[in-house]
């Protein structure tokens, strides 16, 4: 019968059971909560592994946790702010790793566009504009040429008249910079669709 005795079950009995150990009745809660948990992370974070790991983390941690865990609200509220945590995080991370491969600008108005409202999003726009504004002119020309004409590194050389190792280069320098120079104002998107 497994996790299907519990499914009647409201959070708080689901939560007694999970708190007694009752491994079936947190599959229920897993199973109730996952789907809309993973949809969260996704819209965020944009990368199924990614999303898949941060909901994954937070129920291990919960049920690794569970005899601790004290709710003041909701189990379903506590759930999501324990993502919107573990994304946090994780978005975080991304901003230092090398796995963003597209400039920085690009990646923010993909990941952040369902979350925003149209005024916050082109607020959020004009300040990426005014922050590539800052690159170097030439480091400037090639980063908007691959993220608002979409081109890659072998058409921009030839535009140019540039060898692509130089346009490589300089678009691994272009987004570096660019990650410095907006990760405060990501952070405070990010703290601002979660709080």
């Amino acid at each position: 019968m497994g996790s299907r005795r519990y499914v009647g079950c409201s959070d708080e009995q689901l939560m007694d059971y999970i708190q007694d150990g009752h491994e079936h009745a947190f599959e229920a809660l897993y199973d109730r909560y996952w789907h809309e948990l993973y949809r969260f992370a996704w819209n965020v974070l944009r990368s199924e592994a990614d999303a898949k790991d941060a909901v994954q983390e937070v129920f291990v941690s919960f049920w690794i946790r569970r005899e601790q865990i004290e709710i003041t609200t909701t189990l379903a509220a506590y759930l999501h702010k324990a993502v919107r945590y573990k994304v946090l995080n994780s978005a975080s991370r991304l901003l230092e790793s090398d796995r963003i491969h597209q400039p920085l600008s690009y990646e923010l108005v993909n990941a952040f566009a369902v979350q925003l409202d149209p005024i916050a999003l082109k607020e959020l726009e004009t300040t990426l504009n005014r922050q590539m504004a800052k690159l170097p002119p030439a480091m400037e020309n090639v980063l908007r040429m691959s993220v608002e004409e979409q081109l890659n590194v072998a058409e921009i050389a030839q535009q140019l008249g540039l060898s692509e190792q130089t346009i490589k280069n300089q678009l691994t320098a272009a987004r570096k910079r660019m990650r410095i120079l907006c990760r405060d104002m990501v952070f405070a998107v990010l703290f601002f669709m979660f709080f």
